[in-house]
């Protein structure tokens, strides 16, 4: 099947069914809210109160907040606490819902709180797999990068080594096991296959299965560029006066929302793309 026509089939359903770019955006905006006003905030008035806050603003300096630690390191480090439940409610959020949004997007029985209910654990302990395959070959990667670099010496070599091929290798790779793991997630869910099989075919996707980099590439783009221009309208907010400020904060939320909708977009392709890969059976509820 061609990119573009799945493509067009993930994008029309996200438009079919709306709702699930909806719930995606409330519960990412509620986990960071829930982030600013018990980790973000706190911090903001500790720095506030150190008096180094109008400096810190001007650029971030290592020995400024280096001093900034040393007045008010205490207060920081009691804001960890929120990080306990914050970081897992974030995790076991996304895993779910990576297997929600695919058992609703794989066909009219499809259910999201039923995929999401039936699939989380098997979801995280993929997540967690395909992790630590992450982390182990991105080190490795950088490793033999950084060890060919020997050989390129100079200030040019170390630009290139440092800053371009080593931060290269690692997304490389990163981008690699996150689509073996959405792949691995979508065969468990729409394809019916057990974690084992399912493992098995997402380490394979991004040999057997090029096209799955294109819809990937198509995504990643897209939400990128949706989250530099969120990013820019973020480091306006600040110097804008009340109205502004408002349109400002309007035009972020609609970015956000249209972030979600990638997301659906991407779950959706991918669903229609192992339907057609793989001889899915039946549909079970």
């Amino acid at each position: 099947m061609a990119h573009r026509t799945l493509l067009m089939e993930g994008a029309q359903a996200a438009w079919a069914r709306w709702w699930l770019v909806a719930l995606v955006y409330g519960v990412s905006a509620a986990i960071s809210l829930a982030t600013a006003f018990l980790l973000v905030a706190p911090m903001q008035e500790v720095v506030g109160s150190s008096g180094f806050a109008v400096d810190l603003a001007g650029g971030f300096d290592l020995a400024l907040w280096a001093d900034i630690l040393e007045e008010s390191g205490a207060a920081l480090w009691a804001q960890r606490i929120h990080l306990l439940w914050i970081v897992p409610a974030s995790i076991v959020w996304k895993a779910a819902a990576s297997v929600g949004l695919l058992h609703a997007l794989k066909g009219p029985a499809g259910s999201f709180w039923r995929g999401s209910t039936r699939y989380v654990f098997r979801s995280l302990l993929l997540g967690a797999i395909f992790l630590c395959t992450a982390l182990i070959l991105a080190g490795l990667a950088v490793a033999v990068v950084l060890a060919v670099g020997q050989l390129w010496s100079g200030e040019v070599g170390r630009f290139w080594v440092w800053l371009v091929f080593a931060p290269g290798a690692a997304a490389i790779v990163v981008s690699a096991c996150t689509v073996m793991r959405d792949v691995a997630r979508a065969v468990m869910v729409v394809g019916e296959q057990s974690i084992f099989a399912a493992m098995g075919s997402g380490f394979t996707a991004p040999f057997r299965r090029r096209g799955v980099w294109v819809l990937f590439v198509v995504c990643v783009v897209i939400g990128g560029l949706l989250a530099g221009t969120s990013v820019l309208l973020e480091s306006n907010v600040t110097a804008a006066t009340l109205t502004p400020m408002t349109g400002l904060l309007a035009a972020q939320q609609v970015i956000q929302i249209l972030i979600a909708a990638v997301i659906v977009v991407w779950y959706g392709s991918l669903a229609a793309y192992v339907q057609a890969a793989w001889a899915a059976p039946p549909a079970r509820s």
